[in-house]
């Protein structure tokens, strides 16, 4: 991140901190645990591979640039371009970006003393986000990246692609360390002004179309996510082809997002789409290959293709085990969902044994977890229930529930979803007492619960 101060270019394009990028689970309504996206415009194949002389003029124009020589620069990256334009088109991409680094250099060629002034005080910013970013104080390079977008403003002006990087790295950051709102705002300019510098069809427009709907995703926003998503597809199938790993993703994601709608028809069908693209893929079985079969699995549930989802949500059992183990978070969500499908199927008694395996692993295993074991409790209570066994499964559904209103509170919408499922079991079970007695009890802590909300809306 060190840069000298004579180079504007450099110095202003600020390098992506390395950030740990905890997102909350993609599936909202579900609570699977997501695979990590990167945020970031993706990797894409240098279209230098293989083109020697090609790979010569754009090392020259580097140089020029390094060297401080903005004229010579500005020449030589418009001959990058016309070799660009011929080679994949006038509007593509590839030579658009040529273009802006010759625009770039010529811009840089013409500064005053002022201006060059102002390359300095960005560099000593930069400088300073560098500190604050190996010491993980985040809100300290926020800060100091929003001045230096200010003053990189001053020298390109305010909507150029130069200020929009710097923003969508801000963004980045505010998304990261949970400021949704702000990573919104950064995100939404910095993607107006690439749309006017680079266009649609550019992987830094489609990464931050991406970008934009995953954050409105997580955040339970579907709805204004999904023309986001959307667009991110249609680009990325544009600009990376329709059999490329990077248009299956956003596939993915798109088919996720319906699915929170309810729209199951259309999750299947962006889903199934991502599912035969990674299938075919050298080295195919891997972690996010089996995130899309239980997502694929999950949508074939809720649209009653149990079959299919029992195919789907099986292969990715057999993945998430070879690959993680059978005790890690991933498989036993898998293993879970595995178990729904198996009991649609007339399979309860391997869901049963599946079930009982996930409990144990939930409870004392290296990754336990007591909410997602008093989830599979339940669900496992309700199973023996319906086979019969009514001492245990009362057993377990009040312990489950007991879990839940210690984690989580009487009054959490997933402890009352517990109370009232088990006061409808105890209805169908002739226990009419005990679901009186629950329901009367679901009504105490709600009413208690109702002054602070009062004081709240106060």
């Amino acid at each position: 991140m060190r840069t000298q101060k004579k180079y504007p270019l450099s110095v202003i394009l600020i390098v992506l901190f390395a950030v740990e990028l905890d997102s909350p689970p993609l599936n909202g309504q579900t609570g699977s645990p997501d695979i990590p996206q990167q945020i970031a415009a993706p990797a894409t194949a240098s279209p230098l591979n293989g083109n020697s002389e090609l790979q010569a003029l754009v090392a020259a124009a580097k140089q020029s640039d390094a060297q401080g020589d903005f004229a010579r620069a500005q020449s030589e990256w418009l001959i990058v371009a016309g070799h660009l334009e011929r080679q994949f088109g006038s509007d593509s991409w590839q030579a658009t970006n040529a273009r802006l680094e010759s625009e770039t250099a010529l811009r840089q060629s013409q500064f005053t003393e002022t201006q060059k002034q102002i390359v300095g005080e960005i560099g000593q910013l930069e400088s300073e986000a560098d500190q604050g970013a190996q010491a993980r104080q985040w809100q300290v390079v926020l800060e100091r990246m929003q001045v230096a977008a200010d003053k990189t403003s001053e020298l390109f002006g305010p909507r150029s692609h130069v200020v929009a990087r710097i923003k969508a790295q801000m963004g980045q950051i505010a998304h990261a360390n949970g400021n949704p709102q702000q990573a919104f705002e950064l995100y939404r300019d910095a993607l107006l002004s690439l749309r006017e510098t680079m266009g649609i069809d550019h992987p830094e427009t489609e990464a931050l179309n991406y970008s934009l709907g995953k954050l409105l995703q997580i955040n339970g926003q579907i709805e204004m996510a999904l023309p986001y998503l959307s667009q991110s597809v249609a680009t990325s199938k544009r600009v990376f082809g329709d059999t490329s790993l990077l248009y299956a993703d956003r596939l993915s994601a798109l088919g996720v997002a319906m699915y929170e709608t309810g729209n199951t028809d259309e999750a299947i069908l962006h889903l199934t789409s991502a599912e035969s693209i990674r299938r075919v893929l050298p080295d195919a079985e891997n972690l996010p290959y089996a995130q899309t079969l239980v997502d694929l699995g999950l949508a074939c549930l809720a649209s009653k293709q149990y079959e299919l989802a029992l195919q789907h949500l099986q292969a990715a059992n057999d993945i998430m085990k070879r690959l993680l183990g059978s005790g890690h978070a991933m498989t036993l969500y898998a293993m879970t969902q595995l178990s729904t499908a198996l009991v649609l199927n007339g399979k309860a008694d391997q869901a049963e044994s599946l079930l009982r395996e996930v409990l144990a692993a939930q409870k004392t295993g290296p990754n336990a977890d007591p909410i997602a074991a008093a989830r599979t409790c339940f669900k496992l209570g309700v199973l023996v229930g319906r086979k019969g066994n009514l001492d245990e499964s009362d057993q377990l559904l009040r312990e489950a529930i007991a879990t839940q209103q210690q984690s989580l509170g009487v009054t959490h919408p997933e402890t009352q979803r517990s109370l009232t499922t088990l006061a409808t079991l105890m209805d169908k079970a002739g226990r009419t007492g005990d679901a009186v007695q629950i329901r009367t009890y679901i009504e105490q802590m709600a009413q208690q619960s109702r002054p602070d909300h009062e004081a709240i809306r106060r």
